[in-house]
């Protein structure tokens, strides 16, 4: 299922990549007839990555691919600051951005990307790696990577904050 999975994603990432435009100011209409992302979808064509997001986690959950909506913010240029040998980076409200999760078995979730600006980076220079990853910046990064884990984070404090997020949506 996850080969037929990540096909049909990619579908959806490229028919949206193809049939909306991205901008920070969308067209508003007063029709309200639909929703947010029906009126993204049939109405407008236009939206920032929150409509992007939104549209494909529930395009997802309509072809029954297990997938959930993710909000936070892109952490880049980072910086040691004085002597300390701790990597740190300000996040601004421009840092904000949400993004899509898709659920793997044997995996777990899968980050991807369902804005445009950063189809390039993501997925067209990446063709024939098996699952997608987040750039740090639009462009994606030139830099090798070494398989080492760089997050900082444990696998389990990661999953504790992406639950703790998800709780928190929820209430």
């Amino acid at each position: 299922a996850s080969d037929v999975y990540k096909r049909q994603v990619m579908e959806f990432v490229k028919w949206l990549k193809d049939n909306c435009t991205y901008t920070l100011t969308p067209t508003l209409s007063d029709d309200t007839t639909y929703d947010g992302v029906e009126k993204f979808l049939t109405v407008t064509h236009e939206g920032y990555c929150v409509q992007f997001a939104s549209a494909l986690a529930l395009m997802l959950r309509e072809a029954c691919i297990p997938a959930r909506y993710v909000e936070g913010y892109i952490a880049s240029d980072f910086y040691r600051r004085g002597g300390s040998l701790d990597y740190v980076a300000d996040v601004r409200d421009s840092n904000a951005h949400a993004w899509v999760e898709v659920f793997f078995e044997g995996i777990g979730w899968v980050q991807y990307e369902a804005t445009p600006e950063y189809y390039q980076a993501m997925y067209e220079y990446r063709q024939d790696d098996p699952l997608p990853v987040t750039p740090v910046r639009p462009g994606g990064d030139d830099e090798e990577d070494d398989g080492t884990d760089n997050s900082g984070l444990s696998d389990e404090e990661l999953e504790t904050v992406s639950y703790t997020h998800l709780d928190a949506a929820d209430d």
